[in-house]
C-alpha cells in the first residue's frame, strides 16, 4: 500500500510540475523598432525623411487654429525633433 501512495504522489507532483511549466505566465518582450530618420531644411521648412521609405501624404492640414497649435506642440516635443526648428 505504501508503494501505491509513493507512486501516486510522484505522478501527481510530475503532473503539477508539467502544468505549472506550460501555464506559468511569461514576460512578453516587445522591442521598439529603430527608425533612422533624417531631418533637413528645404525652403526654410524642416523635412523629415527615412531611408528606403516614401511619403504617402501630407502630415496634416487644420482649419482650427487651437488644434493646429496643439498638434504643432506635440510634434515639436518628439525626441527626434528635440532641439530642431519645427514650422
Amino acid at each position: 500500500m505504501r508503494v501505491f501512495w509513493i507512486l501516486f504522489s510522484e505522478i501527481l507532483l510530475s503532473l503539477a510540475g508539467a502544468f505549472a511549466y506550460c501555464y506559468w505566465p511569461r514576460r512578453l518582450v516587445l522591442l521598439k523598432p529603430q527608425v533612422l530618420e533624417r531631418i533637413d531644411y528645404a525652403h526654410e521648412h524642416p523635412v523629415i525623411s527615412w531611408r528606403e521609405r516614401c511619403l504617402v501624404g501630407k502630415l496634416a492640414e487644420f482649419d482650427d487654429a487651437i488644434f493646429a497649435y496643439l498638434m504643432f506642440d506635440y510634434f515639436r516635443a518628439q525626441e527626434s525633433l528635440a532641439g530642431k526648428q519645427v514650422c
